[in-house]
């Protein structure tokens, strides 16, 4: 009889045995630090909203394992939840299936109300494992760009006379949250909005995760915030850059790339250096044709797939909420009280 638990130190050789569908090339060393039992019995008891560590489970039969399953909270909103990792041993979908519907039904149950997976579009069958078997909906797709040769795009000068350059504040994070909600394309907004506890920086950045280096362009004259970048590394030989710019901005790109590649070689002679596109960015476009026209190549591209339980409703003339469910043959638990 197959037993879902939480997974044990002596699991671990055992996962490596299995093969992994959702570990990509780059982010992978972006997934933090794994807790094994016994410690997860201390960890759980924390409210969902103070959790800052990946959550791990495994499925088992006779001793085997099946399925393994890691998640964590998105960046520090605890109603999202990002599916990290997914082993399954061979012939096992069904397993990974129950496994998936487990973490769903037990963090859906503690008040998340959004999952997200990112997956190698070369893996059809286990994009339509999450789609047909756990109903997910496939949103769009990020894209992780190198360039081999880690070359300046542009000779460095005075590259923004116009805008001031300065790290990231924490009185920063609603005007970023404005921006990158602006900035996605309209039928994104509701499921991919974000709001300003999502870039609010985490204090254990470095211990459960990658070193992360976050800045804003604003305007010199309206402060006006129009940039943000993050460049982020676990072991200062491999760099993400992630860029999140204001439309009728796009000729930044370069400047900021530039800037990334040099951050990057502070650090190291010989960088490996990564931009992130995320394409359902209104200036994901303009990007791309600045990566291709400087020689970056997609190295790995992931289907972006969510799953919203329930998406809660504000009312400007009301405090009263109401709850919409996104399964056709679910069943609300209350009835809205708004109409």
């Amino acid at each position: 009889m197959a037993k879902i638990r939480n997974l044990a130190l002596k699991d671990i050789p055992k996962i490596n045995k299995l093969m992994s569908f959702m570990d990509v090339q780059i982010k992978s060393f972006f997934d933090g630090i794994v807790l094994p039992y016994p410690i997860t019995m201390i960890y759980n008891l924390l409210p969902m909203r103070f959790k800052f560590m990946p959550e791990s489970y495994v499925i088992t039969d006779k001793g085997s394992i099946l399925a393994f399953i890691s998640v964590r909270k998105s960046d520090n909103n605890h109603r999202k939840w990002k599916v990290s990792k997914l082993f399954m041993a061979e012939n096992s979908y069904e397993a990974g299936l129950l496994l998936l519907q487990y973490i769903i039904t037990k963090f859906g149950a503690k008040g998340a109300n959004t999952f997200i997976a990112g997956i190698d579009e070369t893996q059809n069958e286990l994009i339509n494992l999450f789609i047909k078997g756990a109903g997910f909906r496939q949103c769009s797709r990020h894209q992780i760009w190198q360039n081999d040769n880690t070359v300046e795009l542009l000779t460095p000068n005075t590259l923004f006379d116009e805008f001031q350059l300065r790290p990231f504040q924490t009185s920063d994070a609603k005007s970023v949250a404005n921006l990158f909600n602006e900035t996605l394309l309209t039928h994104f907004r509701p499921t991919l909005n974000k709001n300003k506890k999502e870039f609010y920086e985490n204090l254990l950045t470095g211990f459960c995760g990658p070193s992360c280096f976050n800045y804003i362009l604003e305007n010199k004259q309206s402060k006006q915030i129009i940039c943000y970048f993050s460049l982020k590394t676990t072991n200062n030989k491999n760099f993400l850059m992630d860029i999140i710019v204001n439309k009728g901005y796009e000729h930044l790109y370069n400047s900021i790339i530039n800037y990334g590649i040099n951050m990057a070689k502070k650090r190291t002679l010989t960088p490996n250096f990564y931009v992130l596109n995320r394409c359902y960015l209104q200036t994901a476009a303009h990007c791309e044709s600045v990566l291709k026209e400087h020689g970056f190549k997609v190295i790995n591209s992931r289907a972006i797939l969510i799953k919203d339980l329930f998406r809660t409703i504000n009312n400007e003339n009301t405090e009263k909420q109401a709850l919409f469910y996104t399964d056709i043959n679910s069943t609300p638990v209350f009835k809205s009280e708004l109409f």
